[in-house]
């Protein structure tokens, strides 16, 4: 195959390619580490990319912080 149609075979399945590593990813870290505490590795490895996804539009951490925490609003 030449370069140019293994390119468009990427392209064409790059779903099924990164939910293939993703799986082979996720079967790693539970069989190293155990379901527990592989399911708290996943959930901290997705936490780290959805606040670097959202560092990365804003580019500005008040930003960010800020829809994460709004500011207090005090009704007494």
């Amino acid at each position: 195959m030449e370069q140019n149609q293994w390119h468009e075979l990427l392209l064409t399945n790059m779903g099924k390619i990164i939910g293939a590593v993703a799986g082979l990813g996720i079967g790693f870290l539970f069989l190293r580490y155990g379901f527990f505490r592989g399911l708290f590795l996943l959930i901290s490895i997705l936490i780290g990319v959805y606040i670097g996804s959202h560092l990365e539009k804003s580019q500005n951490w008040d930003d960010f912080l800020s829809r994460l925490w709004p500011p207090k609003i005090n009704t007494w």
